[in-house]
């Protein structure tokens, strides 16, 4: 029998969907399930990029019109980048998993980090809702644990690694650590410890990247 992807379920019945993730052999709607959320990620990422107060001053600065046929290209771009990034995040992502876990196929760790980016796309989400409700700036994440920078020494890298430590990325970090316990054959401590490493060392690497 094959399992089908139900992304709702996986992120929110995570331990009863792994369980019967585990009794299968196949995985069905990998393919549709990535290019959903690439669709997903291009929009929101493209109203998050329009609404930005950062991008409104870079256009400033570079004296460009809002209105000019340079935002159809910025948009594309930025459309592009949207689209591009789920796939290369949950492949990256799936590929470190599976080294530290050959044991479990690697279509079934691809599944994981497909619920686990869908987290991101609700996080993206929330960002949205929170710049229309309470006007905050979309391009910064909330409920993340940037609030306790100010009593922490002034760095802009703290401050985007605090950003991006968020209650998605916890959420994220338990969804993955609930289904590799399930599927792997692995201590669960050895499991947990090295979700956690992985995620806050990926964290770590990106934000220094970014």
């Amino acid at each position: 029998m094959d399992y089908v992807t139900k992304p709702l379920k996986g992120i929110f019945n995570t331990s009863s969907e792994f369980i019967k993730v585990k009794e299968k052999n196949e995985i069905i709607g990998l393919t549709k399930n990535v290019l959903i959320i690439s669709f997903i990620n291009i929009i929101l990422i493209s109203l998050i990029a329009y609404f930005s107060s950062d991008v409104q001053k870079s256009l400033i600065q570079a004296d460009i019109d809002p209105t000019s046929n340079i935002m159809f290209f910025i948009f594309i771009g930025t459309a592009f980048f949207g689209g591009i990034i789920p796939i290369i995040t949950i492949t990256s992502y799936s590929v470190l998993t599976w080294i530290l876990f050959t044991e479990i196929s690697f279509r079934k760790i691809f599944l994981i980090h497909c619920y686990v980016y869908t987290i991101t796309l609700i996080s993206l989400s929330v960002q949205l809702i929170y710049f229309f409700i309470f006007n905050i700036d979309p391009s910064y994440p909330p409920l993340s644990l940037n609030i306790i920078s100010d009593i922490l020494p002034k760095s802009e890298y703290i401050q985007s690694l605090l950003g991006n430590l968020s209650i998605f990325w916890v959420w994220g970090l338990i969804i993955q650590i609930i289904s590799i316990v399930t599927l792997s054959d692995k201590s669960k401590y050895y499991c947990i410890i090295s979700i956690v490493i992985l995620n806050l060392t990926l964290t770590m690497g990106i934000t220094a990247w970014m």
